[in-house]
């Protein structure tokens, strides 16, 4: 509806109130942002190249008078004395009073092509009176006039003078609910056209620009429940409707036949817009840690706010937002200790809120020392507010973005910490647990080796008594050393898993050889089972020797012992068990193989990664003690050193388990 007026006003439709042309179906969806874009650069090149700009009105030729609660009529005004020669602009502040202006046309005017404009265009209640013989006519304009009934087409008051001649007398009746300033403007017709299209697709862009800004806050807030995003979006919200209502696109859009909107209604925003600027404020300084006394203040500024919105439709209005504004000017005063510790210490979020707040303040100073009646009001203020203060909302918007992502940066923060906690948890538990059952299974290990010592020591006593031969006292001294390994293979298992425990990252790294700590290994087992095992070094692949090793000898010790006993405890008896070590490479480097093959009952098919889950035991047959932690004990060890160790399923006569282990740096 817009674009479609604006051509109109351009010459493309004949005249005012025709009906716009019929749309063809199927236009692509970005013709209407070129058409609009298109209207824009003709709008400002007309507006530009426009050589009769209008004729301020003022000085001699314009002169005005107070009419203290609007009583006295035409006649009275035409005969009236006191009048006073305007200069410059009509500027008084908020009153309920009626302003008289009595016109002199000056010689400029001399044919029926101009327009007499009373801007800006918020004005509730414009009359022009014209004398034709010996009687005045009364023209009605402003924003009472629906827009439809209006002489021109155009948000403010416009008069189009029929006859004109130089020296005619005109008067105008001015009264308006809001801040009185206005200013009288001599224009040509296409003139005044091309201004007010370039005024209307600026107001819209103005508009959509902080409606914009109210959603993506408004998002954010629902995204985030932080309060601040959504006072901040009602705050824009708020004050994007009060321009809209009050400059009259309310009129010319919405209610272009109907009558104006109340005055009570922008009042009504304008005081909202205030009382979510204080909340705002109040958490975007975080004035209830920095300053409560300050805090108490800004929650009475807020009260004040609710206090303006309810007496808008009373004439106690008026009254109500000079005491807010008088108290939000002193509000800023008392602020500055905030600014000044935010500008120190808040790094560049904290300067830039401090900016945009200041300049804010700087936006609305003049509107709210004209309202207080401390300076005049130029209507020139009033328009320059609106343009100036998209830029402090779009300041304060850059500024919750950055909070936004600030908060976004913690959250995430701690949620990271918060997972790390939660794993720390799950694993110091699950280390409980598993220590809690290694020590019980180690409590019910330790019985048999004790009870075996114990009944060993029993016999050797009455043994000794009897004088028995050499073999008995033997055998009783092999099952007390049989023992005792069982205790120390315990021992050593409870000192492995110490030192293999999550967030020791540190090992010794000493040179050792694999063949060297097999042969200790076998050294310590005893004679019978240490010659049941056959123990051979082999060249690699092209006849080269197992290359060095470096890391924990002593783990390694303790691992090769368990793949060892492994064996011995499962293979059938008396059969032989193959331990051969090769210099081997794996996904390019070079290493060492160490295998382990035995003749036995072997690993159940598909379990050849269970058996290295933790208490994980297939044999549970009598004289196979074991606590299933011997095999993930090795595997966890030769990870630790960079290598493997897997179950082989390709030698059928038993088990074979196979260690590489890469080359020293």
């Amino acid at each position: 509806m817009i674009h479609d007026w604006l051509a109109g006003r351009l010459g493309c439709r004949p005249e005012w109130g025709a009906a716009p042309a019929r749309r063809r179906v199927g236009a692509g969806c970005l013709r209407p942002a070129w058409r609009g874009l298109a209207l824009a650069c003709l709008l400002m090149a007309r507006a530009a190249a426009a050589d009769d700009g209008p004729l301020l009105l003022q000085g001699t030729a314009v002169s005005w008078l107070r009419d203290p609660g609007g009583r006295l009529g035409i006649a009275q005004v035409a005969v009236a004395g006191g009048f006073a020669p305007l200069r410059g602009s009509l500027r008084a502040g908020r009153s309920q009073d009626a302003f008289w202006l009595r016109v002199v046309l000056p010689p400029a005017v001399r044919d029926s092509g101009h327009l007499l404009e009373v801007s800006p265009g918020g004005l509730a209640d414009v009359r022009l009176y014209e004398g034709r013989g010996g009687a005045w006519r009364e023209r009605p304009g402003g924003g009472a006039v629906p827009f439809r009934q209006r002489e021109m087409p155009v948000r403010g008051a416009v008069f189009r003078l029929a006859r004109p001649r130089p020296g005619d007398v005109l008067y105008l009746r001015i009264r308006t609910g809001q801040a009185m300033a206005a200013e009288l403007r001599l224009w040509r017709e296409p003139a005044l056209q091309a201004a007010a299209g370039v005024a209307t697709l600026g107001a819209g862009m103005y508009l959509g620009l902080m409606l914009t800004v109210a959603l993506f806050n408004l998002a954010g807030w629902l995204v985030t429940r932080r309060g601040l995003y959504g006072l901040f979006a009602l705050f824009v919200a708020a004050g994007a409707l009060r321009w809209f209502v009050s400059g009259g696109l309310a009129g010319q859009f919405l209610f272009p036949a109907g009558p104006a909107v109340p005055q009570p209604l922008a009042d009504a925003l304008l005081a909202l817009q205030a009382l979510c600027a204080n909340l705002f404020r109040i958490r975007l300084l975080q004035l209830r840690e920095r300053a409560p006394r300050l805090l108490r203040y800004f929650q009475g500024l807020v009260l004040l706010g609710a206090l303006a919105v309810a007496a808008a439709p009373t004439g106690h209005f008026t009254a109500a937002m000079r005491l807010l504004y008088a108290a939000t000017l002193a509000g800023h005063v008392l602020s500055v200790p905030v600014y000044a510790s935010l500008w120190r210490t808040g790094g560049a979020a904290g300067r830039l809120i401090v900016a945009a707040l200041l300049l804010y303040c700087a936006v609305l100073l003049p509107a709210m020392l004209g309202a207080l009646g401390l300076v005049p009001l130029h209507p020139l203020a009033l328009q320059a507010a609106q343009l100036v203060d998209l830029p402090a909302v779009l300041a304060l918007h850059l500024v919750l973005m950055l909070r936004m992502r600030d908060a976004e940066r913690e959250r995430n923060q701690a949620m990271l910490q918060a997972s790390h906690a939660v794993a720390a948890t799950e694993r110091e538990r699950g280390a409980r647990e598993e220590q809690d059952r290694l020590l019980a299974m180690m409590a019910h290990e330790v019985r048999t080796p004790v009870a075996v010592i114990d009944a060993a020591a029993h016999s050797l006593r009455l043994l000794d008594d009897a004088r028995p031969d050499r073999a008995q006292r033997d055998s009783r001294y092999q099952s007390i050393r049989l023992a005792v390994r069982r205790l120390t293979l315990l021992s050593e298992l409870a000192e492995a898993r110490e030192r293999l425990a999550p967030g020791d990252g540190h090992q010794p790294a000493e040179p050792f050889d694999l063949h060297g700590l097999s042969r200790q290994v076998l050294a310590t087992l005893e004679p019978q089972a240490a010659a049941r095992v056959a123990l051979a070094v082999r060249a690699g692949p092209a006849g080269e020797a197992p290359p060095q090793l470096a890391g924990d000898a002593r783990l390694m010790h303790f691992a090769l012992f368990n793949l060892v006993d492994n064996a011995l405890k499962h293979a059938y008896p008396d059969t032989a068990i193959r331990i051969d070590i090769a210099a081997r490479g794996h996904l390019g480097r070079r290493g060492v193989a160490w295998r382990i093959r035995d003749h036995g009952p072997g690993v159940p098919p598909g379990k050849e990664e269970a058996i290295f889950e933790k208490f994980q035991r297939f044999d549970e047959r009598a004289g196979h003690p074991g606590l299933g932690l011997g095999l993930p004990l090795a595997r966890r060890i030769a990870e630790l050193h960079g290598g493997s160790l897997r179950c082989e399923p390709d030698w059928r006569a038993g088990a074979c388990f196979a260690l590489w282990l890469p080359e020293a740096p």
